[in-house]
């Protein structure tokens, strides 16, 4: 059963619909709220983030397949360090928006370890 983490915005129906023709058909979506005070330590606040998200799996950051990073890129690279860190490399769904009307919907998946 293939496990998505969303650390971005809450996905729309078409993007929940997309997720299941994709390679790796999403089976299952948890949402992880992102909310930084950048005035306070990241590194806490990230650590926080990936343990919750690793919560939502059942504790096993190996479940984490697939996840939809945040879309401050300082953020979303921490949390890439932070998955590692704990063992877990998920293949990253990007999102693409095709018109100002239009939800996000994925485009791609990449798999940082093999770049």
């Amino acid at each position: 059963m293939t496990k998505l983490i969303n650390f971005s915005h809450p996905l729309a129906n078409e993007a929940k619909k997309a997720l299941q023709t994709m390679p790796y058909s999403v089976h299952e979506i948890s949402d992880v709220a992102v909310q930084i005070d950048f005035t306070q330590d990241l590194n806490l606040q990230v650590d926080r983030i990936v343990k919750e998200a690793i919560e939502k799996v059942g504790g096993n950051p190996l479940d984490i397949d697939l996840v939809i990073l945040p879309g401050h890129s300082t953020i979303a690279v921490m949390v890439t360090d932070y998955l590692s860190t704990y063992g877990a490399h998920p293949r990253i769904v990007t999102m693409q928006k095709n018109g100002i009307a239009s939800p996000f919907l994925p485009d791609k998946i990449i798999f940082l370890r093999t770049l």
